[in-house]
């Protein structure tokens, strides 16, 4: 017979059943079964809360290990689409959201821990009746003092879906009744009141602000923020975010600025372009300006497509100067803000460890097979040359986002102007060779050159440029 430290170890090493496992790692098991994945917006609530709710009715232990994975992240509003969408609409649809968040309201009223386990609040008000919408959101204000553990807010609202007072109303009651708030997320915010109740409401504990879809309000729409200032007693209070996220920033250079000002101290900045393509009021050297006061603390800098033009012909680099970003080790910018002319030099902080020239096509413009060549080619070159003589750290360069169009430029501007074109014949190449050649110079030197697989054939390519 085996013996009993024999007994115990083979039980110890054999199959053991799940109700068996200790807590702590059942509830490993059970986050991850119930983890969302990245794209998580994409899809309606019922298939993201399906296996979540699924593992609450397995058992009483299973239960409780489960919702607080339930009610870690609540989303209200349009994003939450039932198993029958198609049978929804208008009211019906708009009752359905209604019923929902009045639901929750009772349920944390009633039970206060439920409340207590909510990390990440979403509230979507994209709905077309501006009394439900406002009304959502007053509901919403009376919520949030029950999420008192919530560390990220965001409010979806698109313009006209509520009214801006119950907007404010829910902003503010978020600021002084979420404790523990580091990230707040907003889009469309209607008008100068939320912006007046943002700058007077929000938390020493934010460190994280986002902002989408500001837009100029009529003609006063550059004079936006200096009224606020001139509103809000002196001194200002600085913004306690370290960390700025903005997209679709439609509103005038002064605003921006203004804005720009308002955070005591920026350690990570982003900057998307427009949603559409045309005009903007933005370009590289504006917003570089715009960074230049908060240069000992900016760690990671990202700036999307801003200008309106053809990056081969601008020239804005020699405006712009990174040299006094000490603590820079992150530079991401679009080929549309930098162009490919001269002054490559100018991006290299002293610090930098990767820099990440992005092809992105935020405002909707067509990127060509002839929009990474031989001035493309040459501008990264020498950025890793001169890298390399003023000895900064710099180990890594990304090209991303390079998905051309199955045709070159000079095609389209050939069948537009024949004798423009005429004498002006480059030899093209394959872009995919040129970045592989780069790499292979630059890996020698310490330096990797990172790029996307080719998204186009070279038969392809070869079929285009004729």
């Amino acid at each position: 017979m085996p013996s009993p430290s024999q007994a115990q170890s083979d039980t110890q090493s054999g199959p053991c059943h799940i109700s068996r496992l200790p807590n702590e790692l059942l509830a490993e098991i059970v986050e991850t079964a119930a983890a969302w994945p990245d794209n998580a917006d994409r899809y309606v609530f019922h298939d993201l809360y399906t296996d979540r709710w699924a593992m609450t009715l397995v058992c009483r232990r299973f239960h409780l290990l489960a919702m607080p994975a339930l009610y870690s992240t609540i989303i209200l509003g349009d994003i939450i689409e039932p198993p029958f969408p198609e049978l929804l609409h208008g009211a019906i649809h708009t009752s359905v959201h209604r019923k929902a968040m009045l639901l929750l309201h009772r349920s944390v009223k009633k039970k206060r821990s439920l409340g207590l386990m909510c990390t990440e609040l979403v509230f979507d008000l994209r709905t077309s009746a501006v009394d439900i919408g406002s009304m959502l959101l007053d509901v919403a204000a009376d919520l949030v003092s029950w999420f008192k553990n919530a560390r990220s807010l965001r409010i979806r609202e698109v313009p006209g879906c509520c009214r801006p007072s119950a907007y404010s109303s829910c902003l503010s009651a978020a600021c002084t009744k979420m404790p523990r708030l580091e990230r707040l997320a907003l889009d469309e915010m209607p008008g100068e009141a939320v912006l007046t109740t943002l700058r007077d409401s929000i938390s020493s504990s934010i460190r994280e602000l986002k902002l989408t879809g500001l837009s100029k309000s009529g003609s006063d729409g550059a004079a936006r923020w200096n009224r606020l200032r001139v509103k809000a007693p002196l001194p200002i209070r600085r913004g306690p975010f370290t960390e700025l996220w903005i997209r679709d920033f439609q509103d005038w250079p002064d605003s921006f600025r203004q804005l720009m000002s308002w955070p005591e101290k920026l350690e990570r900045f982003t900057l998307f372009g427009i949603s559409r393509y045309g005009y903007h009021h933005l370009d590289l050297q504006s917003v570089w300006g715009c960074l230049v006061p908060h240069a000992l603390s900016l760690e990671s800098i990202r700036i999307g497509s801003i200008s309106n033009q053809y990056a081969s012909l601008s020239r804005v680099l020699a405006a712009v100067d990174f040299n006094p970003f000490q603590r820079l080790t992150f530079l991401s910018l679009s080929y549309w803000a930098t162009g490919s002319g001269e002054g490559e030099t100018n991006l290299l902080a002293p610090n930098l460890q990767t820099f990440e020239w992005t092809f992105d096509a935020q405002d909707q413009r067509q990127l060509y097979l002839d929009d990474f060549q031989q001035q493309e080619e040459d501008f990264l070159r020498k950025l890793a040359k001169a890298a390399i003589a003023r000895k900064v750290p710099l180990r890594k360069i990304l090209i991303t986002k390079f998905d051309p169009e199955v045709s070159t430029r000079r095609s389209i501007e050939r069948a537009a102007n024949p004798a423009l074109m005429a004498g002006l014949e480059i030899p093209l190449e394959y872009p995919w060779d040129r970045m592989g050649r780069v790499a292979g110079e630059l890996l020698p030197l310490g330096i990797q050159l990172l790029y996307n697989k080719p998204t186009i054939t070279k038969e392809e390519f070869d079929a285009a440029r004729c």
